[in-house]
């Protein structure tokens, strides 16, 4: 692995000063060193060229970048490119992911990486001639006209060599374009950018990270979190932004229309007001019982029907996830996915979250909320104890993490057969009827031990594949 900034040395782009400075912080991760500047350049220009929305070319390209623009224009009008450029324009991380990859594909093509070799030749040669004219101008200003002559000769002739190494490289690249075997790697390699960076851009959905976040637009936070990017992190990522998408959906789905009644309490429309205490506020009702009616409704409401929209929302959605050794690989990846996943679609609807991992009783505890950042919900997501199940210890986490909230909906996936405490079960019915609310029970495996008996709801799902997890999900929701 090999690291370079962002920031070209020569471009064939126009960038602007903040573009540059921007180019300076971010670091774009390669399979391997680039074999010369020339690579290295192509890889900024390559970040900037998916980065920026409408980026602008030098016209004509800098000589000793000539072949960089042609490759980048042939790969930038290809028909795949536009819509593999769409969904990381303007986003740091997926921009990186898209540019690295696109690089190594590019470089690694032999008929592409001739022209290229052929380009670094002219771009030396074309530093030398350089540097011979500065030393013949400084000949001649010294009066020593016999070595200004040979400065200049030496300068002609590395001129030379600038040209006819170009020439190569343009029939390098010229050949290439004509060859199909080629042209379906420049198109495939366009592609293969464009999926990379949109894989970024779901796993950063999958943790919350959309418009605005700062991981979209901070260099050492997008770095950062693509140094965190493990397949087990995508993965959770990934089921999380589908789960999601599902429980949003029949959310959407299980919204009632009109005025429908769903549960009775204090009300302040007179229209819900039940018939009984609505006579209270009749101007013929005694004056005194009329008085205290009166202020009870301006003070918190009389009883009546709540309609749909006006029931107390419930509170928050806890989920207990067993990361034990049996949970081990997709069980574990599956269930943090639907836990995250249907956490942030409690999330949209208002409701804060609570999300903890538990195992043995001497396993530690990892927890993550609503109210914490990006990076505390994958360090929950990387955690993983792998040793026994103690649910004891899980429901007595979960009653002291919801202290006094109340109507909360507690989500327990485990393939355990642990047990509960008699006096710890008899705790949580207490509890769950003093605050109303609910355990929501997720087998994994057959054998549900005493959790089944203590839960309102039980979805028992022998392998939480993808399918199941759906159903999965919809379940829950709908049950929320």
């Amino acid at each position: 692995m090999a690291e370079v900034t962002a920031k070209p040395r020569v471009s064939t782009l126009r960038l602007h000063p903040h573009h540059r400075a921007l180019g300076s912080l971010v670091r774009l991760q390669l399979s391997r060193e680039p074999a010369s500047l020339t690579e290295a350049d192509l890889a900024g220009d390559g970040f900037f060229e998916l980065f920026l929305q409408t980026p602008c070319a030098v016209t004509p390209p800098p000589q000793e970048r000539a072949i960089n623009r042609a490759l980048l224009d042939w790969v930038t009008g290809t028909r795949s490119w536009e819509e593999s450029k769409a969904p990381v324009v303007g986003n740091l991380p997926a921009s990186i992911a898209s540019a690295s990859l696109l690089w190594e594909l590019l470089t690694s093509e032999e008929a592409l990486k001739a022209a290229l070799e052929k380009q670094e030749e002219a771009a030396k040669a074309a530093e030398e001639a350089r540097v011979q004219e500065v030393l013949a101008q400084a000949f001649s200003a010294a009066g020593m006209e016999a070595e200004a002559r040979a400065a200049a000769e030496a300068a002609s002739q590395a001129q030379a060599r600038v040209q006819a190494a170009l020439a190569q490289a343009e029939e390098a690249l010229a050949a290439a374009r004509q060859d199909a075997m080629v042209q379906a790697a420049v198109a495939s390699a366009a592609r293969q950018a464009g999926k990379a960076g949109q894989e970024v851009v779901q796993a950063m959905a999958g943790w919350g990270l959309g418009p605005g976040s700062a991981v979209r637009v901070d260099p050492q936070a997008a770095l950062e979190f693509l140094r965190r990017n493990s397949a087990k992190l995508r993965r959770i990522a990934e089921l999380a932004g589908r789960m999601r998408g599902i429980a949003l959906q029949t959310s959407r789905e299980n919204v009632p229309t009109g005025p429908v009644p769903v549960d009775t309490g204090l009300v302040e429309d007179l229209t819900a007001i039940f018939p009984d205490e609505l006579a209270l506020l009749h101007p013929g009702a005694p004056s005194l019982i009329r008085a205290q009616a009166v202020a009870r409704w301006a003070q918190g409401g009389l009883l009546g029907w709540k309609l749909a929209g006006q029931a107390d929302r419930r509170g928050p959605f806890v989920a207990a996830v067993d990361v034990s050794g049996s949970m081990a690989g997709e069980r574990e990846m599956v269930a943090k996915g639907v836990a995250l996943g249907v956490a942030q679609a409690a999330k949209a609807e208002g409701r804060k979250y609570i999300l903890f991992t538990f195992g043995a009783d001497q396993d530690p505890i990892v927890v993550c909320t609503s109210d914490d950042d990006w990076e505390a919900h994958i360090a929950w997501a990387e955690q993983a104890a792998h040793g026994g199940t103690s649910f004891n210890r899980a429901l007595q986490e979960a009653m002291e993490r919801l202290g006094e909230d109340r109507r909360a909906d507690l989500l327990f996936i485990s393939d355990g057969e642990a047990w509960v405490a008699d006096e710890l079960a008899q705790a949580w019915l207490g509890f769950k009827r003093e605050r109303g609310c609910r355990l929501l029970y997720v087998p994994v495996a057959s054998g549900y031990g005493s959790m089944e008996k203590l839960a309102d709801i039980v979805i028992p799902v022998s392998e939480l594949d993808v399918q199941s997890g759906d159903d999965l999900t919809r379940s829950i929701v709908g049950s929320l």
